[in-house]
């Protein structure tokens, strides 16, 4: 059985489309950078000032296979906006799950998350240019997702419903 992973630009919802998705499916679900949190004790700010981006985006890639192989049952997976662009998580995320790109406006994530301090890369920094420097490096990343879900409003039980129906299509049910 393949788990459903979600990937996107930082602050595009997957947190919260996982959480919802759960609820209707009664999938367990797992946000990977809380997981990472959890997993080091510290928040993932603390995470790139004190250790570096280096070395969270190795412990991201070690956790996210530890979380896939480990579960047996389906789970929803909420990943970080730069899990997908390295080559070997996105090959684990392909192959052994339904990859989703929540693909939502730079403009809405930006209205989202220019007021939070939780977002290591966008501190002290323009949001809206570093978000569309990030989308520009990233995009053809997501593309390999397959399924995208392009937002344009956020509204998780619309999102929802769009990823529920790409699952039953693509699982033949």
């Amino acid at each position: 059985m393949k788990h459903i992973i979600l990937v996107g630009m930082p602050g595009c919802g997957k947190t919260s489309v996982a959480k919802k998705l759960s609820t209707l499916t009664g999938c367990a679900y797992v946000d990977l950078d809380q997981f990472i949190e959890k997993e080091l004790g510290q928040s993932i700010v603390n995470i790139f000032n004190t250790l570096g981006e280096v070395f969270f985006r190795q412990k991201e890639s070690e956790l996210l296979k530890q979380i896939i192989e480990n579960n047996q049952e389906r789970i929803i997976i909420s990943t970080g906006g730069g899990t997908f662009i390295n080559t070997k998580n996105k090959e684990i995320c392909l192959n052994k799950g339904i990859v989703f790109w929540i693909n939502m406006s730079i403009h809405l994530i930006a209205q989202r998350i220019k007021n939070t301090n939780v977002r290591p890369m966008f501190q002290n920094t323009d949001v809206f240019l570093k978000l569309k420097t990030l989308f520009a490096m990233r995009e053809e990343f997501y593309q390999h997702a397959h399924y995208e879900i392009p937002i344009n409003d956020f509204k998780p039980p619309k999102t929802v419903a769009l990823i529920i129906h790409n699952i039953i299509v693509s699982q033949g049910l």
